[in-house]
């Protein structure tokens, strides 16, 4: 299972000292019970002006023997979040925390 919360942000700053703009999601994925070899990972946006993506999860199965299906899931919906119309052309840091609950 992989957990993390995954930034994208500007590097101005507001008058709070926040990077402007400033995207957070959290992204969890995880292999399926029900499906064999088969991982899906989901993002939900946790900062206010960040777009929730449509839809909000994918599905994953390696096409090659013995590939992370879980790190696929992971990898197949970040570039999901970086082809959104807000994060497009602009110059983004991202930065991804990993966290274990």
């Amino acid at each position: 299972m992989i957990k993390k919360v995954v930034k994208f942000y500007g590097k101005e700053t507001d008058q709070y000292g926040m990077p402007t703009p400033y995207y957070s999601y959290l992204v969890v994925s995880s292999l399926q019970k029900n499906m064999q070899n088969t991982a899906v990972a989901t993002a939900m946006s946790i900062s206010q002006d960040a777009p929730q993506p449509n839809p909000p999860h994918c599905a994953y199965t390696p096409t090659t023997p013995g590939a992370d299906a879980v790190q696929g899931a992971f990898n197949e919906l970040l570039n999901r979040l970086g082809e959104m119309a807000h994060l497009q052309g602009n110059d983004l840091v991202r930065d991804d925390v990993e966290f274990s609950a």
